[in-house]
């Protein structure tokens, strides 16, 4: 069953379809890890949480991951440019 919010309920098991954005986990040795993820989903089972997108980046600080994903997304572009019909 899917509610309004976009999620699927089934016994104990939930999915959710991600979009492209900031995915924030913390951890005992390394404090806060930020992931950017592209499309993908989040799936929870009991306490365990699974993510599968197409292309993430992470790390701690916030600003360098920030510039990694503005020259992977510029590098892509080029990429898409490079490879598109021309008319």
């Amino acid at each position: 069953m899917v509610d309004h919010l976009g999620f699927c309920h089934t016994a104990s098991i939930v999915v959710a379809a991600l979009t492209p954005g900031l995915l924030i986990y913390e951890t005992d040795a390394e404090g806060e890890i930020y992931v950017a993820v592209d499309e993908g989903c989040w799936v929870k089972t009991g306490t365990d949480v699974l993510v599968s997108v197409r292309r993430a980046l992470s790390g701690t600080d916030l600003g360098q991951l920030r510039t990694s994903v503005g020259a992977g997304i510029s590098d892509r572009d080029e990429h898409e440019q490079s490879v598109a019909p021309r008319s």
